[in-house]
């Protein structure tokens, strides 16, 4: 069976966090609760890239 990630704490981070109209708090809020890790490395690369992006306007 395939190992999981729960991110739920991550999500309770990015409501508490991020500005509303943020694109990565959106896309982070519709993941569900837990993934795959391999779905959670992939996932968490383009999630730093739109970090980036977002935060260095």
């Amino acid at each position: 069976m395939a190992k999981t990630v729960d991110i739920s704490e991550l999500k309770k981070f990015v409501i508490e966090n991020m500005p509303r109209d943020s694109k990565l708090r959106e896309l982070i809020l519709c993941e569900k609760d837990t993934m795959t890790v391999e779905d959670f490395l992939s996932k968490s690369d383009l999630w730093f890239k739109l970090l980036k992006i977002e935060f260095s306007k």
